[in-house]
């Protein structure tokens, strides 16, 4: 942040960049900068910065231009890192390079970005400081970083093309002892706040050329990829018996797998020319975090290629509140892809500002590595349904930021379950016992039959909801699932009968754990007015209704909004008044998602309502 700085505004804001010159000096030094504008045009030649911008609150001085200038705790230890001793060093650092006081220069240079970042010779992805190395803060020389020299050896260990057993630190079933300090370092570095950050999407996925550097120490990026390729292989599938050895003991690479993993196949992907909607980056990066809310979406807008049906691509306006941005731009995913699918996803997080119809923008009650196995799996299962089987119908975003749609109220709810937490799904005792509540709750006091029950009894939809109808597969490929079939009750039946009997000894198989893990968590069974057995999010309640909204994939909860006066809270529009609705979420009813609600209805039963 400039405090005594004076910026000098640039003559094209849409074109021309500043660039930092970081002056050499010594690890005790101060930090001395000089600012130039550089037109895009002439192809300069400098690296960009990619790190966290930290506390707002923990600033350091640097000199720039000679002038006082403040810079974030986090900032000035990349800088003090990265400075060399002899010669200067040419970047692109956008706290300094951007005048944040100046909202039209922000938008237009945050759009840019694309632009920056794929030009720059080298992208430094700074991962953070490690606060060990600099216990003693008189140091005349920069100290080394014993945390990131065995964080980055475990990353080229793990990255071998080889067996788990035959890793050097797998050697024995229990992993070797000497490793134990390298596995801590490098749970060390999947903790790091930067893998959170969603502009670190196109600082890592557009630039040529790419380098980690954490603490004193650089790792190059083909070093990431390997792990994730050649650990992911193994585990996906010769060595898949050890993912439950790995969850126990050595989580941290399972973790950085699943953080890294979007990042690493989008950047693939990009160099083999595809090209990605500002939607599916969206859905590719739900669990990534911004401070400035608006930053979650425009920090994908660099890495969008594909504007569909030949739209103007969006660009960042500062002077916007977050809600209307994110509303016009969810407005836009639906106008563009003609269906609702921008509508799927988790409501967990409340008093969010925005209007229930759209779902969470971040991660809020999983742990994120969780949270990206969840979500990413959950897309791949409501792909296997169309409960609607039509396309979408008319729609608008009305002035309250309110989306109109059309729908067909099929039932209402009578009676929910017991909510299952994140806690209770690995706790046997509590799921167990939930589950034993559902089947009573039910009427399944004999429950499970011996044999696959007939498919519309109430027994068939109560397993077919536990498990959304799905199996998953456990292949390393797509697809990851495929629906049930009756065959697949004797798969489950095991365990729900020894849930009836308490007996603990019997486990979930993997296949059905998996997705278990997923579609019960923050969930509730639901009983509907007609008799139907369903699953939905955990603050479902009675009086909810089961919609089905033409252009959706799954069927929604909705609630209806409170009567005023005796009379519905309505919306208005030329006359005409409409009823309003929150959403509470994405649901499952066995027997409507293949289009049978919709197929069995009459015209006149689809009606035009509000989503608040």
């Amino acid at each position: 942040m400039a405090l005594n700085y004076a910026y000098t505004p640039m003559e094209q804001l849409d074109g021309q960049i500043r660039l930092v010159t970081i002056r050499p000096g010594t690890w005790s030094d101060i930090i001395a900068c000089e600012v130039h504008v550089a037109s895009m045009d002439d192809s300069p030649s400098y690296e960009a910065l990619s790190y966290v911008w930290g506390d707002a609150n923990k600033r350091r001085p640097i000199s720039v231009d000679g002038q006082h200038f403040e810079v974030a705790e986090n900032l000035y230890l990349a800088l003090r890192r990265l400075r060399r001793a002899a010669s200067p060093r040419v970047m692109w650092i956008d706290a300094i390079c951007i005048n944040q006081k100046d909202d039209k220069e922000k938008s237009t240079q945050v759009g840019m970005m694309g632009r920056i970042y794929s030009n720059c010779q080298k992208a430094v992805l700074w991962l953070g400081e490690d606060p060990k190395s600099l216990r003693f803060p008189r140091l005349s020389s920069p100290p080394r970083s014993l945390t990131a020299r065995r964080a980055f050896k475990m990353l080229r260990i793990l990255g071998q093309d080889k067996h788990i057993n035959e890793l050097p630190c797998f050697v024995a079933k229990k992993g070797h002892p000497c490793f134990r300090h390298h596995f801590e370092c490098l749970a060390t570095l999947t903790h790091l706040p930067w893998w959170t950050r969603i502009w670190v999407v196109q600082e890592m996925v557009l630039p040529s050329r790419v380098e980690f550097a954490f603490a004193s120490e650089t790792c190059e990026y083909e070093v990431l990829e390997s792990f994730f390729q050649n650990f992911s292989k193994h585990v996906g599938s010769c060595c898949k018996d050890w993912l439950q050895e790995l969850y126990d003991k050595h989580l941290p690479a399972q973790a950085l797998i699943g953080d890294v993993g979007a990042l690493i196949s989008t950047r693939q992907s990009l160099a083999k020319g595809s090209k990605f909607t500002l939607l599916e980056l969206r859905s590719m990066f739900w669990t990534f975090e911004a401070t400035d809310q608006r930053d979650l979406i425009y920090a994908l807008l660099g890495v969008v290629e594909d504007w569909e049906n030949d739209v103007q691509p969006l660009r960042p306006d500062y002077s916007l509140p977050y809600t209307k941005v994110v509303c016009e731009v969810f407005f836009s995913f639906i106008h563009h892809t003609g269906d609702l699918r921008a509508l799927e996803g988790h409501r967990w997080s409340s008093n969010t500002g925005l209007p229930s119809w759209i779902p969470d923008m971040k991660v809020s009650i999983l742990d994120r590595a969780e949270v990206v196995r969840v979500q990413t799996n959950d897309l791949a299962l409501r792909s296997l349904f169309d409960a609607s089987t039509r396309p979408l119908g008319e729609v608008e975003l009305t002035t309250d930021s309110a989306l109109r749609v059309q729908s067909l109220e099929f039932d209402t709810i009578k009676a929910t379950g017991d909510r299952i937490s994140p806690e209770d799904i690995s706790n046997w005792d509590v799921l167990s016992s939930t589950l034993r509540q559902w089947m009573a709750a039910a009427g399944l006091q004999d429950f499970p039959p011996g044999y696959p029950p007939a498919e519309a009894s109430m027994e068939s939809q109560f397993w077919r909801a536990l498990i959304h109808d799905c199996i998953y597969m456990r292949s390393p490929e797509p697809p990851y699932y495929s629906r049930a079939t009756q065959d697949d009750y004797y798969t489950l039946r095991p365990y729900l009968s020894a849930v009836q009997r308490r007996d603990r000894t019997v486990m979930l198989p993997l296949n059905v754990w998996e997705i278990f893990s997923m579609v019960l968590v923050e969930s509730v069974m639901f009983l509907t007015e007609s008799g139907r057995v369903g699953m939905g999010p955990a603050n479902c309640r009675v009086g909810d209704q089961v919609h089905v909204i033409p252009g959706s994939r799954v069927p929604y909860i909705l609630r209806p909004k409170p009567f005023t006066s005796s009379v519905r809270e309505c919306s208005m529009s030329d006359g005409d008044t409409f009823p309003r609705y929150t959403v509470v979420g994405d649901a499952f009813s066995h027997g409507i998602m293949d289009g049978e609600a919709i197929k069995s209805s009459k015209p006149e039963d689809i009606k035009t309502i509000d989503l608040i």
